[in-house]
């Protein structure tokens, strides 16, 4: 699994244009040889040579910071989010995340949804299907070790990382992982 964090200028353009200059960077290519697709729901496909191989793509943003994620005949997900101290929304929590923020502080309790949402939703865009998913079905467990529980069964995870980066005057809260088939 290969990620990079970065800025941009807030077009989409310019974000597609950084995400195809990692993707030619990272396979060794010509970027003349990359280009992007979508399948049916909507997921990016990474086409080489106008044909799509066993490279899985993924992009995230949030004002002007994106984080890219490129994996080799894995399903991968990444999300990044700009921190800011919020309600946790009970929408995207699982009752067991739900009751462990209620626990904690206000500020520690934004620190630590953060850390759950961006999993999820590195998650729900590894199997490819967005936000039409029921949050409240997955379970996340941060700290030493990340698990991802999805209807009450384990989710094997292939790698998976979280990580905070200051970026100008942002805290960017980040995850990337990739399933194993």
């Amino acid at each position: 699994m290969f990620t990079r964090l970065g800025l941009f200028d807030g077009k989409p353009a310019s974000r597609r244009a950084a995400l195809l200059d990692f993707c030619a960077e990272t396979l060794g290519v010509a970027r003349r040889r990359v280009a992007l697709a979508h399948d049916g729901m909507g997921a990016p496909l990474l086409l080489v040579d106008g044909a799509s191989g066993d490279w899985n793509v993924s992009s995230s943003s949030r004002e002007n910071v994106w984080l890219f994620g490129l994996a080799r005949g894995a399903r991968i997900g990444v999300d990044v989010e700009i921190f800011r101290s919020i309600e946790p929304p009970d929408i995207a929590l699982h009752p067991d995340e739900r009751r462990r923020l209620a626990t904690l502080p206000a500020a520690k309790a934004a620190d630590a949804f953060y850390d759950l949402w961006t999993v999820k939703e590195a998650y729900i865009k590894a199997l490819g299907v967005g936000l039409r998913r029921d949050l409240t079905q997955i379970r996340v467990t941060t700290g030493a070790a990340l698990e991802i529980e999805d209807q009450r069964r384990p989710v094997a995870l292939g790698s998976a990382r979280t990580w905070r980066e200051s970026l100008e005057d942002k805290q960017a809260v980040c995850a990337a992982l990739t399933l194993r088939a």
